[in-house]
C-alpha cells in the first residue's frame, strides 16, 4: 500500500507542514524569501572571500579598521560591476 494512503489526516503535524507549504507558496512569501536571500548573502561574502573570521590585528580600534577595510573593498567591489554593466549595456544600445 502507498504510504500517503495510511497517514492519519488528524495528525496536527501534517496539518501544520501542509499550511506552511500552502504559505510558501504565495508570492508575498516569495518576496520576502528573495530579500533574506540577499540579506544573508552579505555575511556570507564577507566570510568566505574577505576572511573576517580571522582578522591579524588584536584590539578594538584596529578590528574596526580591517572590517572597515574590508566592508569598503567589498562596496568598491559592487560599485566596478555596477558600473561595468552600465558599460556594456550602453555598447549593446548604441550597437543598434
Amino acid at each position: 500500500m502507498d504510504s500517503a494512503v495510511l497517514q492519519n489526516p488528524s495528525d496536527p503535524e501534517a496539518t501544520y507542514r501542509a499550511k506552511a507549504r500552502r504559505e510558501m507558496s504565495t508570492s508575498g512569501f516569495r518576496i520576502i524569501a528573495r530579500v533574506r536571500n540577499g540579506v544573508e548573502t552579505i555575511p556570507s561574502i564577507l566570510r568566505r572571500r574577505y576572511h573576517i573570521d580571522h582578522m591579524p590585528v588584536r584590539g578594538l580600534i584596529r578590528m574596526k579598521q580591517w572590517f572597515g577595510f574590508k566592508i569598503a573593498a567589498l562596496n568598491f567591489r559592487k560599485l566596478s560591476r555596477y558600473l561595468d554593466s552600465l558599460d556594456s549595456c550602453a555598447q549593446m544600445a548604441a550597437i543598434e
